[in-house]
């Protein structure tokens, strides 16, 4: 309290206050500045690192659903090129092509296997039941694979389930097309719960703005926040972000002009919790640091100001008992012992003045 009245009533000061004060206030300002732009930058860097990460991680999702898809198209040319699939389906052996894939379905790893004949007729369906009401005949997508054409691509299945990642490939004989295989695996929480293992962040994947399958469930503000940018073209292949996300979408293009966007939310709250961490310790350091200066600057300012108070008292001590043989110490050659010099002799001249 005594030191605060002191820096309010600067003017009635001691001496170390009013030559310390000034350089410890232009010291507080220079170093409160350049503690909030070091730990404006350093938060900076972490934010720019998690919106890297996010990119990095978006393209880690994408790859493993494009190398699904492949996955499921090399599958289906394998099956089509089987001699005895194709012997099959060319006879329409339903019958035999079940004996024949069932024992493959697990190795397959797909929820819809289906054999097509050149009239669209569904030689054999094995499907799970999840998808067991779910109508694959899109006219676009049989028309391409009967006339020839072997492509991966992703379907809707209604409301009820998940959107189907598909591969496709025509069963082939010398004198031309017999039908065509099709494999599919539904884009369900399952499967983007197995692709975020790697990551563990969580995965939307949106149809229209609507959640169709998800690695978990969103709040009724992740879904508004989510759909304010949805829509806008070009803000949804951007970063965006607020308090609780940084979010990356990008999209899977699907038959007959369906559109899919899968959009990947990294958890802002591992950054949150390192920047905070990092003012915290910024702000320890520099509050210990300002304590030192204080302390080293008055330490100091009072250094520098002990021979001014020494000739002080000593011309008090000459005022208050008369005594005219007291001398200040003039041992300084500077301003200070100049200035005991002139004291002395003043003291001198006085004291020669007061005997005569």
């Amino acid at each position: 309290m005594a030191l605060t009245n002191r820096i309010f009533n600067y003017r009635r000061s001691p001496l170390p206050v009013k030559v310390a004060l000034p350089f410890i206030l232009l010291f507080l300002g220079l170093w409160t500045t350049g503690t909030f732009v070091l730990g404006e930058y350093f938060a900076h860097i972490l934010d720019r690192k998690q919106r890297e990460q996010a990119i990095d991680l978006a393209s880690l999702v994408e790859r493993d659903l494009e190398q699904k898809q492949q996955s499921l198209r090399r599958d289906a040319r394998l099956l089509a090129v089987e001699p005895v699939i194709t012997r099959h389906t060319a006879e329409g052996d339903r019958q035999a092509l079940q004996q024949k894939l069932l024992p493959l379905k697990s190795i397959l790893d797909a929820d819809v296997i289906q054999i097509l004949d050149t009239d669209r007729q569904v030689l054999l369906d094995t499907r799970t039941n999840v998808l067991r009401d779910v109508n694959l005949e899109q006219d676009v997508l049989l028309s391409l694979l009967l006339t020839g054409a072997d492509f991966s691509t992703v379907v809707s299945s209604g409301d009820s389930a998940p959107p189907l990642l598909l591969g496709t490939s025509p069963i082939k004989t010398p004198r031309g097309i017999v039908g065509g295989v099709v494999l599919g695996v539904a884009l369900s929480d399952e499967l983007l719960t197995q692709i975020n293992q790697g990551i563990r962040e969580e995965i939307l994947l949106l149809s229209d703005g609507q959640v169709v399958a998800s690695t978990f469930a969103p709040s009724p503000q992740t879904l508004q926040w989510v759909d304010s940018f949805y829509h806008d073209g070009r803000a949804s292949t951007q970063l965006q972000q607020n308090n609780s996300y940084i979010t990356k979408i990008f999209s899977l293009a699907g038959a007959e002009g369906e559109q899919f966007e899968i959009a990947l939310l990294i958890s802002r709250k591992p950054v949150q919790q390192a920047q905070r961490a990092l003012w915290l310790v910024i702000v320890g350091i520099s509050s210990l640091g300002l304590g030192l200066a204080a302390i080293a600057g008055y330490g100091l300012a009072r250094k520098i100001a002990q021979p001014v108070q020494s000739i002080t008292d000593t011309a008090k001590q000459v005022i208050e008992q008369e005594n005219f043989s007291l001398r200040a110490s003039a041992d300084r050659e500077d301003e200070i012992g100049d200035l005991a010099e002139a004291l002395n002799q003043l003291i001198a001249w006085v004291g020669q003045y007061t005997l005569d």
